[in-house]
This record gives structure tokens, C-alpha cells and sequence, in this order.
């Protein structure tokens, strides 16, 4: 998983050579740090999350999260059985939403569309000082009419949100997200779905 993440975080900066500062963090921390996998790495540990679209480009499934009271794409932690980090990706998106990753089918080839450094303030509950998230998100889009099933343990609730309103979402991750998903959408790829198109009014 290691070298796998150094490759792809390679050819991650390839395509954004801009952006070699901004993960400063991340590539000192891996290039030493081989337990950057672990939730309980409390320098910073790298997380996995999944933007879902609808067949039609036009909605993706974001999660309401009940600690961070927000919006946002499903993801997690990694777990020490992950094939990779987008199969833990997908693993988080069925967990949290109901969706097999079976259902889905992936975007920009199963590349990494962005990577992105946080903070994540402590959580005395469960024994977590503060730290960084090091989140790899990645893109796919549902093949299958899906109604959400959430996980209630840590999920508020799930949803499609039209691909405006998440645009507009403010925030510094927004801010380097948002091109990246106007140059994925417009002009917006074509999709072959295994079977009907989503309908969001189901």
C-alpha cells in the first residue's frame, strides 16, 4: 500500500504540478512515515473518500455527518485489509450509504482526482488528539437506480445534491476541488450505465 500511494501520489502531482507546496505535509510525513495509514498515527494519517455522481452528471450522494455537522462525500479511514485506497473508498461508500461498489462505475480512469491536507480537532471520546487527515478523493458514478440506506452510528443522513449547489460549497478544499470537477464535467464524459439511468425523483 505504501509504494502504491508514493506512485500515486507521483502521478498525482504530474497532472498538478502546482500543487507540490500545497501537499508539503503529506510528502515529507510518507516519504519516513510508514504507519501513515493508521488512525492512530496522530501526526496525520491518510483517509479515503468517494465522490459519487448520478448516471446523469447532474447530482453526486454526499453524507450529513454527525460529528463534523456537515455535508460531505463518503470516506474514512483506511483498514490494514484495503487493496487500495480507492477500494477503501468504495468500502466507506457502501458502509455509510448502502451503495455496492459493484454499482458504481469509476471516473478519470480510478485516478485520484484530489488530494487534500486538514486538520481534525481532538476526540477525548475516543482517545484522538488532534491531528491531519491526508484524504485521497476519488471519483465514480452509480450504474443503478439507489435509494441511500445511511449508517446511523455516525451518518445523519444521505443525499443527492445538484452538482450547483455542491460547487458553491464554501471551503479551502472547495477552492482546488471546483476546477478540477468544471474541466470532469464540462464537456461532461460519457457514461454507459449497466442499466437504467439514475432518476433522483425516485
Amino acid at each position: 500500500m505504501h509504494a502504491r500511494t508514493l506512485e500515486e501520489i507521483a502521478r498525482y502531482l504530474e497532472r498538478h504540478p502546482g500543487e507540490h507546496e500545497r501537499l508539503r505535509a503529506l510528502r515529507e510525513q510518507i516519504a519516513h512515515d510508514e504507519g501513515i495509514f493508521s488512525r492512530a498515527n496522530m501526526a496525520g494519517h491518510i483517509t479515503a473518500s468517494v465522490l459519487v455522481f448520478d448516471a446523469g452528471l447532474r447530482h453526486v450522494l454526499l453524507i450529513h455527518h454527525k460529528v463534523y455537522q456537515s455535508w460531505m462525500q463518503p470516506g474514512g479511514h483506511v483498514e490494514p485489509d484495503s487493496a487500495s485506497l480507492f477500494a477503501s473508498g468504495l468500502r466507506e461508500v457502501e458502509e455509510e450509504t448502502g451503495l455496492p461498489a459493484a454499482d458504481t462505475q469509476p471516473l478519470v480512469d480510478g485516478r485520484v482526482l484530489d488530494i487534500d491536507t486538514h486538520a481534525i480537532a481532538a476526540r477525548p471520546a475516543k482517545g484522538e488528539g488532534a491531528h491531519r487527515h491526508h484524504d485521497f478523493l476519488f471519483a465514480v458514478v452509480a450504474t443503478r437506480p439507489f435509494a441511500p440506506r445511511p449508517q446511523l452510528e455516525e451518518v445523519d443522513g444521505v443525499e443527492w445534491m445538484p452538482i450547483a449547489d455542491f460547487l458553491a460549497i464554501p471551503g479551502q478544499r472547495m477552492r482546488h476541488l471546483v476546477p478540477k470537477l468544471r474541466a470532469l464535467l464540462d464537456p461532461a464524459p460519457a457514461v454507459a450505465p449497466r442499466n437504467a439511468p439514475f432518476d433522483p425523483n425516485r
